[in-house]
């Protein structure tokens, strides 16, 4: 199923750091420990920041209706942030729908190479969309180190 899909707008905000908050709760409790969990739904604290971080590139929402259910950003044009889906909607096509539309955004920008730092709950999807790992990181967040895998795709040519 396809998702339709938006620009990002400042009004958003808070129904995104509602949406990161459960999905981090919800979907983040399959694979990481309680303390893990709890770290994860720290962020964003400052709403006013998360905002302007979503502000930046290009940031896409998924709608059911009116309801956001997912979004993802490109910032810059070659790295893939924030792919969050609303637990509701998990496994139902929404991550693909928006992620297909920021490689076809970065593909047009004429990026070579799309990056991103990917969770053990990504890192199966971003690997099914043809994308290796060229990294294991330790990332410290809110007292707990996360594993985090540096993640890479050559776009060459369609």
């Amino acid at each position: 199923m396809t998702w339709p899909l938006r620009a990002y707008r400042a009004d958003d905000a808070d129904a995104l750091a509602a949406l990161f908050r459960a999905s981090a709760r919800v979907l983040g409790a399959q694979a990481y420990s309680p303390a893990h969990v709890e770290g994860w739904t720290r962020y964003p604290e400052d709403l006013e920041e998360f905002r302007a971080r979503l502000a930046q590139g290009t940031t896409l929402v998924a709608l059911d209706g009116d309801a956001p259910v997912g979004f993802g950003q490109l910032n810059p044009a070659d790295y893939v942030d924030f792919l969050y889906v609303a637990p509701t909607h998990a496994r139902r096509g929404v991550a693909q729908t928006i992620y297909d539309a920021l490689e076809a955004q970065a593909r047009s920008l004429g990026t070579a190479t799309l990056h991103a730092a990917a969770s053990r709950l990504s890192k199966p999807f971003f690997e099914k969309n043809g994308w290796n790992v060229v990294e294991i990181e330790q990332a410290p967040r809110y007292g707990v180190v996360f594993e985090r895998y540096l993640m890479e795709k050559p776009l060459g040519r369609r």
